[in-house]
């Protein structure tokens, strides 16, 4: 049965997976390439679960944000430079060396705890959109860039979740979704599946029952809804004139950097 690894445990691992992946980011930009580490799925959410006794882990994207030609016309070279470069900074005593898997790296624990972290390296292509670096080994054993489904829509459903002081909602509804599935035997519905199925539903189920859904990116806002005040304060924020709009970047900014103190509390605070 799947039940929520604790905060503290988390914490411990979250600690030790940050340090190395800053110094694995500060060594690649000795070969210029210019990344940045982002604490993703499960573990952004604090919705880390793990079966009985069974492993658990923790997602990590490395967004390239530039790097010289020669890796980009050899992606092979690229994904090899982050492995050696990586493999500086495990620690031998807890950590085996990362290897390549399919979509990302991954790191084992030598030891028999039950934990590992993964490493998937991503890139903007000419249109701007995020693509995961594959490595294709059972066909032509080439790489090359897929283009990942934005997760935008998803984000904000959460964020919006959360303002209404809801989130636990979604973490009882994952927690249901995700021992349904294993009491059916179906093994196939990933934790980012069943999280994002979790997620539009309590949404759906929220703002159904209020009559409306709230101010954001696709929906604006409407008198018909919302107060003056609220209105106001929506149109402050998508204005970039307006100092609320750039404060709330910069938010945003500080939430989205591993080296920032807003980014770990912002994730502290999603369990509540």
């Amino acid at each position: 049965m799947y039940e929520y690894v604790t905060k503290v445990e988390i914490k411990s691992y979250r600690n030790i997976c940050s340090n190395v992946l800053i110094q694995l980011r500060d060594d690649l930009y000795a070969h210029s390439i210019n990344s940045q580490p982002i604490l993703i799925g499960s573990g952004a959410n604090n919705m880390v679960m793990r079966n009985g006794k069974g492993s658990f882990d923790l997602d990590y994207n490395l967004v390239i944000l530039n790097m010289p030609d020669l890796y980009l016309k050899d992606l092979r070279k690229l994904k090899n430079t982050i492995i050696v470069s990586l493999n500086k900074f495990v620690d031998r005593a807890f950590f085996s060396d990362g290897h390549d898997s399919t979509s990302a790296i991954t790191v084992n624990c030598c030891s028999n705890d039950p934990f590992h972290f993964d490493i998937a390296i991503l890139y903007r292509n000419k249109r701007g959109s995020l693509c995961r670096l594959i490595h294709h080994k059972n066909q032509t054993n080439a790489f090359s860039w897929e283009e990942i489904r934005s997760s935008e829509g998803i984000k904000q459903k959460a964020a919006q979740i959360k303002q209404c002081g809801k989130w636990y909602q979604v973490r009882d509804e994952y927690k249901k979704r995700k021992n349904l599935y294993l009491s059916r035997r179906e093994f196939n519905h990933s934790s980012c599946v069943v999280y994002i199925e979790t997620v539009n539903q309590v949404y759906q189920q929220i703002f159904s029952k209020k009559g409306g859904f709230p101010m954001g990116k696709g929906h604006g806002a409407s008198g018909h809804t919302h107060s003056q005040s609220q209105l106001n304060h929506y149109a402050n924020q998508n204005n970039p004139n307006n100092s609320a709009y750039q404060s709330n970047q910069d938010n945003h900014a500080n939430q989205c950097n591993p080296n920032n103190d807003a980014y770990w509390q912002s994730r502290d605070n999603g369990d509540k």
